[in-house]
């Protein structure tokens, strides 16, 4: 077993059920992705936006976002608030990454 400095330390941060998770997210709303640093709400920030863009390949806004463990199962839904919009939410789900290509087929081309 390889040793490295902090592998105690990482393996206990990754059984901590308050460490947040990175996660996909895909918009419901394609037109636009929200801005990184976005917060994720349900009642209380539970998470943040890390970075997010609309892909030019698949035309869906998606990105990732760190959340609390109970929110990082695919198929959640996430609710996110931002500045720009008038204290409404905008919606996204919890998806798997990669976001396109996988099996990394277009790398064989």
């Amino acid at each position: 077993e390889a040793r490295t400095v902090g592998a105690v330390a990482l393996r206990q941060a990754e059984d901590d059920p308050e460490r947040l998770k990175l996660v996909g997210i895909r918009m419901e709303d394609a037109a636009r992705a929200p801005k990184d640093g976005a917060i994720i709400v349900d009642e209380r920030i539970r998470g943040y936006v890390c970075t997010a863009r609309k892909s030019f390949t698949t035309g869906e806004a998606v990105g990732m976002a760190l959340v609390e463990a109970p929110l990082a199962a695919v198929g959640t839904r996430l609710a996110i608030f931002e500045d720009e919009c008038n204290g409404r939410r905008r919606y996204a789900g919890v998806v798997a990454m990669p976001f396109y290509d996988p099996d990394g087929e277009r790398m064989r081309m």
